[in-house]
């Protein structure tokens, strides 16, 4: 996500300034990490890798009028009332739940989801239709999937599966769903049900011209997480480039944070993970997420 933000900024050699600190696993940690990114002057902060953290960041925008881009939901879904809370990530069902229902109306009983695991609760969501989760590294024994009667593997958006998945499905003699962005597992079989929005899935041989120069500077293949942050970064340094240093009162503080969420709102830029240009009225990044097969992968 980093590399993404760094590279959206345009650094090294624009006048960007960004600034990281580790969210750490605690609430009191993440709440200590914003505090400290205000300290430094930020005039937005993009935060947010999972649902717990966001919430943490929706309560801190919500407390200090200071505009949050998030790279996931919060699991209650508060950040849709907060006016300083922007949207950059996709909504569980429209994803997951998008991708499963494919696997599923193939005929797949049981999906097993693999990487990073769902929220406490979302699993059992019958709109994800995840019946079982599985990390990547390692990934599960074949025995173990014919124990759970597992029928299809899905890979979440972004997780870092390796191209073993192609074996492992092989063997169990399953389909295969590919979440967004989740570039590690390589070229697709023709027979996998791949997520498409933005520039993905990426077909390393034609790929979208958007790519032309992160692919140019001897990067590989953009993961979701990754272009999830070049589209934060690209947004707020549009937001913010103009605005004047960061003030020490606190009533030129305030009003500066008031002008980076109105310019935040308006900013439009070519983004990565949506063919829109920047949030819609609700604070939120709206993109078309469809379902391909891994023979329509690059077609024109």
């Amino acid at each position: 996500m980093v590399a993404g933000m760094t590279f959206g900024l345009g650094l090294p050699g624009s006048q960007a300034r960004l600034v990281t600190r580790p969210g750490g696993a605690s609430a009191a940690e993440v709440r200590l990490a914003l505090g400290e990114l205000a300290a430094e002057g930020a005039a937005v902060i993009v935060a947010g890798i999972d649902a717990e953290r966001s919430g943490e960041a929706v309560r801190y925008a919500r407390a200090n009028s200071l505009p949050v881009m998030l790279l996931t939901p919060d699991a209650s879904g508060t950040h849709r009332a907060e006016p300083v809370v922007f949207l950059v990530g996709e909504e569980p069902v429209a994803t997951v739940g998008v991708l499963s229902g494919a696997l599923r109306e193939a005929g797949a009983k049981v999906v097993a989801g693999l990487g990073t695991p769902l929220r406490a609760g979302q699993a059992e969501d019958g709109r994800l239709g995840i019946g079982l989760q599985h990390p990547c590294s390692p990934l599960p024994a074949a025995a173990e999937l014919r124990a759970e009667l597992v029928s299809a593997l899905l890979v979440y958006d972004g997780a870092y599966c390796n191209r073993d998945i192609w074996a492992l499905a092989e063997s169990l003699r399953v389909p295969v769903g590919i979440g967004l962005g989740a570039s590690s597992v390589g070229k697709p079989a023709a027979t996998a049900q791949l997520l498409s929005a933005g520039v993905f899935p990426v077909d390393p041989d034609r790929p979208d011209r958007r790519l032309s120069a992160w692919l140019g500077s001897q990067r590989g293949v953009p993961s979701w997480w990754t272009a999830l942050g070049r589209d934060a970064a690209v947004l707020a340094w549009s937001a913010v480039q103009d605005l004047e240093e960061a003030a020490t009162e606190d009533l030129e503080v305030k009003a500066r944070r008031v002008e980076a969420t109105s310019a935040l709102a308006a900013a439009r830029a070519s983004l990565w993970t949506s063919e829109t240009l920047g949030f819609g009225s609700d604070r939120r990044i709206h993109r078309t997420v469809e379902v391909l097969s891994g023979a329509q992968r690059g077609e024109p």
